[in-house]
C-alpha cells in the first residue's frame, strides 16, 4: 500500500493569508482523479504536438491532480498536473517514483522531507564551495538574437524547433569509457555533454556562421545546499 503520509502536502489545498500571500493548508482534501478514453493508439501519439496536452486534466482545486486515459489495444496513460508552488518537477518526479515503487510493493527509496529549517531566511543553508565553480552569473550570458518573424505566419517561434531523441543505455557507457581512463573517471552525464557540445561545435564550424551556442543542463542542486543532503520536497 502507498503511503500518502509521506506525501501529505499534495492532498492539501493553497490558501490566501491576511497579507495576500499563498499558503498550504493541510487539511486532507485528496487528490481528484479522472478516467477519459481517447480512440488512438499509442504508437501514433505524437509527444511534441500541442494537442497532447489534452491528456492533461485541469486542476480547478488542490495541489494535484491525477487522470488516467485509456488508448486503443488497452493501453493507458497516467497524466498529473502540480502546482509548482508546491513543489517543483524533481519533488514531482520523487512522487512518482515513490508511486510506482509501492505499485510493485517494493519499498520507498527517498522519503522527502518537510524541514522548514532548511530553508529558514533567518538561518540559511551554507552551500558547498564547489557551487561557485559550476555556474556563472547570468549577466555575464549574452542572450540569443530574436528569431525572425516570418511573415506568412502568426507565430515568432518559427525557428524553434524541438525534439527528443532515445539514446540506448549501452552507447552512454561507451561513450563514458572513451572519455574515462585509468587515472580519471567522469560520469554519464560528464561524457554525454562533453559529446554533446563537441558535435555542436562541429556543426557551427562546418556552417561558417559565427552564430553562439549554448548547452543548458537542468540538475538537482539539494546535495550542495546543507552538510548531510537532505532531499527536501519542497519551500
Amino acid at each position: 500500500m502507498f503511503n500518502s503520509n509521506n506525501y501529505y502536502a499534495f492532498a492539501g489545498e493553497i490558501t490566501t493569508n491576511s497579507l495576500g500571500e499563498p499558503e498550504l493548508l493541510c487539511n486532507n482534501y485528496g487528490v481528484e482523479f479522472s478516467e477519459a478514453r481517447a480512440y488512438v493508439n499509442l504508437h501514433d501519439l505524437d509527444l511534441l504536438e500541442k494537442s497532447i496536452y489534452r491528456l492533461f486534466p485541469e486542476k480547478k482545486r488542490g495541489v494535484m491532480v491525477v487522470q488516467a486515459t485509456e488508448l486503443n489495444y488497452g493501453s493507458l496513460i497516467v497524466t498529473c498536473r502540480v502546482d509548482h508552488r508546491i513543489a517543483d518537477a524533481y519533488s514531482a518526479n520523487l512522487f512518482f517514483v515513490s508511486w510506482a515503487e509501492s505499485a510493485r510493493s517494493m519499498p520507498i527509496s527517498i522519503v522527502p522531507s518537510f524541514r522548514r529549517s532548511l530553508l529558514s531566511s533567518r538561518h540559511p543553508p551554507k552551500h558547498s564551495p564547489s557551487m561557485d565553480e559550476l555556474y556563472m552569473p547570468l549577466p555575464s550570458v549574452s542572450s540569443p538574437p530574436k528569431p525572425k518573424r516570418n511573415p506568412d505566419s502568426d507565430s515568432d517561434l518559427d525557428e524553434f524547433v524541438s525534439r527528443v531523441f532515445y539514446i540506448e543505455a549501452s552507447k552512454i557507457d561507451e561513450i563514458q569509457c572513451l572519455a574515462s581512463s585509468e587515472y580519471s573517471r567522469v560520469t554519464k552525464l560528464e561524457a554525454f555533454c562533453a559529446f554533446l557540445w563537441k558535435l555542436t561545435a562541429k556543426t557551427k564550424q562546418k556552417s561558417g556562421g559565427a552564430r553562439k551556442a549554448a548547452l543548458g543542463i537542468v540538475i538537482d542542486g539539494r546535495t550542495r545546499l546543507g552538510d548531510n543532503g537532505v532531499n527536501n520536497m519542497g519551500s
